[in-house]
């Protein structure tokens, strides 16, 4: 992948980074190494960590430079709501999605796929956390540099909390770290894990009458990072199949994002969605001949529909589509 696009993010609290260029010149690899580090903090008030806070992280790249500060308040301001359901580049295509560990901490890279010539890269962060206010800032690195951001959120005096969701939290973000730890079957153990545990927090929520939190739960079940393990001819376990996201062939993870739309309450964009894969299913992107012109009439109708009534709470995506 392109671009910022193949940065690679660890939540670890301590990783090794080893360029290329320091196993030909042992020793002088950080005086060569094009790279941008961040360490991510998200406190409290009273400065605790916040586990499972979201990081959103908008900027340069060798590509494209024209992204500022504005961009992303304005993504915070009108869909921060639906953090739950924003997934890296599913919101605004170059948008990463981070996570923070038990630490509070998230980390990401940048190398020279994602530098080019740039001397410096500009990025913008927000850090968002149920129940508390999102937190933005900006920041400029050069070039083989280290850099250190702290963001203190404050309690929102309208969020509300919820233990099983402050779970989810907590496991949406060791589901990243467990896949840094590459595809293994220790990994795929632990990720069933998760989403067993998962499946039980969206159950128990669903009995609480939470369908917001619920579907949020579904949802990310929807999305979770799966490995699937198989025995070859000699017995000996191998990897089958990864998947970082949504998979359309995977029968379970249709089934849970359906169960999502089935009880949201709150998120016109799972509303969207689900009106969408209903006409998808009678044809709406088969576009050779004018046997399907009814429902791709019916699609535009009904998207005028929702921006109508929802505004600026309709993802970009909507109007690409429109």
């Amino acid at each position: 992948m392109p671009g910022r696009l193949a940065c690679r993010v660890c939540l670890l609290l301590v990783i090794a980074l080893q360029p290329a260029r320091s196993e030909l010149w042992p020793g002088i690899g950080a005086l060569l190494s094009d790279k941008i580090e961040y360490t991510i903090a998200v406190t409290n008030s009273q400065g605790r960590p916040i586990d499972g806070a979201t990081i959103w992280l908008l900027g340069d790249d060798e590509s494209r430079q024209d992204l500022k500060a504005d961009d992303l308040e304005r993504l915070v301001r009108r869909y921060s709501a639906d953090a739950d359901f924003v997934f890296a580049n599913s919101l605004q295509f170059g948008l990463i999605v981070l996570r923070t560990d038990q630490a509070g901490v998230a980390r990401v890279t940048f190398d020279e796929s994602d530098i080019g010539e740039l001397p410096s890269l500009s990025n913008h962060f927000a850090a968002i956390k149920r129940g508390y206010e999102p937190v933005l800032r900006s920041d400029v690195a050069k070039v083989d540099s280290r850099r250190k951001l702290t963001f203190v959120l404050k309690t929102s005096a309208i969020a509300k909390t919820e233990p099983l969701l402050e779970e989810l939290d907590h496991l949406r973000a060791l589901a990243e770290r467990q896949v840094e730890e590459g595809a293994k079957e220790q990994t795929a153990s632990a990720l069933t894990q998760i989403g067993s545990r998962l499946r039980a927090i969206a159950s128990a929520l669903e009995a609480k009458g939470d369908a917001d939190g619920a579907a949020a739960a579904y949802y990310n079940l929807a999305y979770l990072p799966s490995v699937e393990m198989a025995k070859d001819e000699g017995g000996n376990s191998v990897v089958r199949g990864y998947s970082r996201g949504f998979d359309e062939r995977s029968p379970h993870r249709i089934a849970d994002r359906a169960r999502a739309w089935e009880l949201n309450q709150s998120h016109p964009w799972l509303d969207f969605q689900r009106m969408r894969a209903r006409l998808a299913a009678q044809g709406l992107m088969t576009f050779l001949g004018n046997k399907n012109s009814e429902v791709r009439r019916s699609f535009i109708d009904q998207t005028e529909l929702f921006i109508r009534e929802h505004g600026e709470r309709m993802w970009p995506d909507v109007f690409t589509q429109l």
